[in-house]
């Protein structure tokens, strides 16, 4: 679909991508194509080239002029598309006259961006001038063709002023003085040319701006469990802050999947996707550069990687590894990055976001009611609430029948206030979990919701008090409440509760809108209630 569509740069090719709204049979997600565009400046307009189809992810290939650099056409002080003549690069700001002096020499230099200097300095239309306590030379002529040029090999944009004074006379002819300043990338703010070298006549100058500075980027998506995780919503924040444990005071700005943009809190140099800044220093360390895409890491989690940063005072080069984390209350929360390890030169940030989950991820919620995170479908527990009859079982321990009963997002009046879980024999009652501390977690993979309950009773083995999970299913026939397990220290006790009800929505078919009640489970099998016969007997001998 149009409105999906992405342009990137990656792997030194622009890509365009779209995200269709028809789901492939495949992964079940949606389909995706992308469209690599090359230079071709022979050709005209080309077209696009099929290449393959993997996993519902359709990739071509498009040759065309229009992807080739060299459409740019320099004027005095712009670079500009010579199809369209959209203004590609500006450098009108830099425009002025500069004076400077190499270190330890007194020769000076004037030096004329994007416009003459006065003629009475050098000869006329003279755009840099060299003065010595001899001569005053011109090293260059600002002239009516004089434009900016960028070169895609170097990077690096240029602006070159010939057929100065003469520099050297050769047989049947001489070759004049010529000056070219590179623009190159830099976010400090004193923008000024400074000296670089002389060789062959050439005068080569160095002016850092962060006017060129160009952003790289990289893939934001990756797939995990087949479905796309796509974390390019966090691009259109050109920074985002990591302020916590920052030793010696101050913050770390970050870029997601590309190089920081101009920033006047960002001293780093232009190549930065990480950047630390300090309060004690006027400068800050690129700790990291763009250097490969999102990708799993061997945790599952989508993980970012910045190599190549500023020199690490204990050898190498500083590192920024950044972890996305899967929280789905991250839109309305104020989760996002911060630092948890710095470890040698890597620094290592942990990243809480909702775009990070996929549907395998368990969602816990405080609460009763699941929103899916792919249908926006809303599961509410709170229908199987009973108010009585409650969800029942009976197990026997040594010769003492134990009932146990359960509410699903409610507490059982038998069992007393705020009991959401408990076990009953002789006339004791034990509570397995408070209904206040409920949460749910749904794994729509397994079409299962579980309720989970804390708090209960306390003894000597579980002194922080008993637990309970509630795996409630939904099933095409019988309906049952089981025990299937009780921790060996007798703490944790895990239940089934099989019913008609829509849990998933794949199932819907097989189950009917009524909420049953589950019947009386056979006794827990022998061989796990080591822990159950312990608390029992505590409680009820």
């Amino acid at each position: 679909e149009v409105s999906s569509a992405v342009l990137v740069y990656e792997d030194s090719s622009l890509k365009l991508k779209y995200r269709g709204a028809d789901l492939c049979p495949e992964t079940g997600q949606p389909y995706i194509s992308i469209i690599t565009f090359l230079c071709d400046a022979e050709d005209n307009v080309g077209s696009p080239e099929y290449l393959s189809n993997v996993s519902g992810i359709y990739n071509f290939l498009w040759r065309s002029k229009f992807a080739c650099k060299d459409r740019e056409r320099g004027e005095s002080c712009t670079l500009r598309d010579s199809e369209s003549g959209e203004t590609i690069l500006d450098l009108t700001s830099l425009k002025g006259i500069y004076s400077l002096s190499p270190p330890g020499s007194t020769d000076s230099y004037s030096v004329a961006v994007c416009e003459k200097l006065p003629d009475s300095q050098c000869k006329k239309d003279t755009a840099v001038c060299l003065t010595t306590p001899n001569t005053v030379v011109s090293l260059g002529l600002h002239e009516s063709d004089t434009s900016i040029t960028r070169s895609g090999e170097r990077g690096i944009t240029s602006l070159t002023y010939l057929h100065g004074d003469v520099c050297v006379r050769e047989l049947g002819g001489s070759v004049p003085y010529r000056t070219v300043i590179d623009f190159t990338c830099d976010r400090e703010e004193d923008e000024s040319p400074s000296y670089v070298d002389t060789m062959d006549c050439e005068v080569r100058l160095k002016f850092p701006t962060p006017l060129v500075c160009q952003q790289d980027f990289t893939s934001c998506e990756v797939i995990k469990d087949n479905k796309v995780i796509d974390l390019s919503h966090l691009r259109h924040t050109p920074q985002h802050l990591v302020s916590n444990r920052i030793p010696l005071g101050g913050v770390i700005y970050l870029a997601v999947c590309q190089t920081l943009l101009n920033s006047q809190s960002n001293a780093c140099s232009g190549e930065a996707a990480a950047c630390l800044a300090l309060n004690s220093e006027s400068t800050g360390k690129n700790i990291g550069t763009v250097s490969a895409p999102l990708h799993l890491a061997p945790d599952g989690n989508p993980e970012l990687l910045y190599n190549d940063g500023d020199k690490c005072p204990s050898g190498g080069t500083y590192s920024t590894r950044i972890t996305f984390l899967c929280d789905r209350d991250s839109a309305t929360s104020t989760s996002g990055p911060y630092l948890v390890a710095i470890e040698g030169c890597e620094y290592q940030v942990n990243w809480y976001t909702d775009r990070a989950c996929t549907s395998s991820d368990p969602i816990p919620i405080h609460g009763c009611k699941i929103p899916d995170p792919d249908t926006q479908f809303l599961y509410d527990l709170t229908t199987l609430t009973r108010s009585q009859g409650y969800y029942q079982t009976t197990v026997s321990v040594q010769d003492v029948d134990v009932q146990i009963t359960a509410n699903v997002c409610g507490a059982v009046s038998t069992c007393g206030a705020d009991v959401a879980v408990c076990a009953q024999a002789q006339g004791k009652t034990i509570s397995l979990g408070k209904a206040s501390t409920v949460t749910t977690e749904l794994a729509q993979e397994k079409g299962e919701v579980e309720v989970m309950y804390t708090g209960g009773s306390s003894s000597s083995h579980c002194t922080k008090g008993k637990s309970s999970k509630i795996l409630i299913m939904c099933c095409r026939e019988e309906q049952d409440f089981n025990l299937l397990s009780v921790s060996d220290d007798g703490c944790v006790y895990s239940f089934s509760c099989a019913l008609k009800v829509y849990v998933n929505l794949a199932l819907k078919s097989a189950c009917s809108n009524s909420a049953e009640l589950c019947t009386i489970s056979p006794l827990l099998p022998e061989g796990k209630i080591t822990g159950l016969l312990r608390e029992m007997t505590e409680h009820f001998t």
